[in-house]
């Protein structure tokens, strides 16, 4: 299978582009809805494929399988799994939610695009099948189940659903949607998950030259001094602000462009050969479920439902 974090690295950047919609109330507008054999409703999830223009129609489950695919591996734990399962019905439940109130044009009436710039990531069975190979009926079938169990399930607070928010895995602790977005969500709050630590994928290093990080500094500033320190860090840590002779620079904007896996790094000087040692700690933005988290506490015997209200504060879980 692919690398799993190379894969996050797509969804955990859509989610920093991810609307905060205060929404105002629920409004009573037509909804997407197949109807079954027994002749019930059920909600649908519709994707616009951004290359062809067509409108893909899945059930919820559907939909929730194809977006586990994407965003995390079938060999964690179950109650890990349908962690995740209920952050994709949430999701999708938002969505639906913000375009009955402010469609999107672009969307011609779907709820998202397959654009992960944009929205969170769904793979197709074709997709899912090029990842897992021959794994790929063990993988679904597993996927399904969890999916299945907790169908239905939205993460609610204020009885609005939650920004679905996760990442890959934490330098220890979470960090809140005010850290690292700027927007004070009170169930986005900073959360324990230290046995991240433990996790050999947690850390990275990357050495780069005097001349990498000066060409760096200069093209974000008008300095050119490869002398580099850090300014600003969050209580746990994680770099906020950069300093490089008189200007300033953003931790976002640093980690981006040397393509570190997140914001939480240390830099030190390796005097011999004039470079720097960059080591990084945790994936992603850091807000909400860390995903090996996630896998560790079910590891523990964690339910699903413990994990969500560890990560996500003072919510809960409502079947729509």
């Amino acid at each position: 299978m692919k690398d799993y974090l190379q894969m996050i690295a797509v969804t955990a950047a859509a989610l920093l582009l991810i609307p905060i919609v205060a929404f105002a109330g629920r409004k009573n507008a037509s909804r997407e809805r197949q109807i079954l054999t027994d002749g019930s409703e059920a909600r649908t999830v519709t994707i616009l494929c951004t290359e062809t223009g067509e409108i893909a129609t899945l059930s919820e489950l559907e939909y929730a399988v194809g977006a586990v695919f994407a965003q995390m591996p079938a060999d964690f734990e179950t109650e890990a799994l349908k962690a995740q399962a209920v952050l994709a019905y949430t999701y999708a439940e938002r969505r639906r939610l913000t375009e009955e109130q402010s469609p999107t044009e672009e969307l011609h009436g779907a709820l998202m695009s397959d654009d992960t710039s944009l929205y969170q990531a769904y793979f197709t069975p074709k997709q899912a099948k090029e990842v897992y190979g021959d794994e790929y009926d063990r993988a679904l079938n597993k996927i399904t189940e969890a999916a299945e169990s907790v169908k239905g399930l939205t993460l609610c607070y204020d009885d609005l659903p939650v920004i679905a928010a996760f990442h890959g895995i934490s330098f220890g602790y979470t960090e809140s949607a005010f850290t690292m977005w700027g927007e004070d969500i009170p169930y986005l709050q900073s959360a324990e998950s230290l046995s991240d630590t433990d996790r050999d994928i947690c850390r990275s290093t990357k050495t780069f030259t005097d001349r990498d990080i000066a060409e760096l500094i200069s093209e974000i500033t008008e300095e050119n001094s490869p002398l580099l320190t850090i300014a600003e860090k969050s209580e746990h840590g994680t770099v906020l602000t950069l300093r490089a002779g008189n200007a300033f620079i953003g931790s976002e904007e640093f980690a981006e462009k040397l393509s570190l896996p997140s914001r939480h790094f240390t830099l030190s000087r390796i005097r011999e050969g004039g470079a720097w040692e960059i080591e990084t700690m945790g994936c992603g933005h850091l807000v909400g479920m860390s995903q090996y988290g996630a896998d560790s506490m079910a590891k523990t015997g964690m339910a699903f439902e413990q994990i969500l209200l560890h990560y996500y504060k003072d919510c809960v879980l409502v079947r729509k």
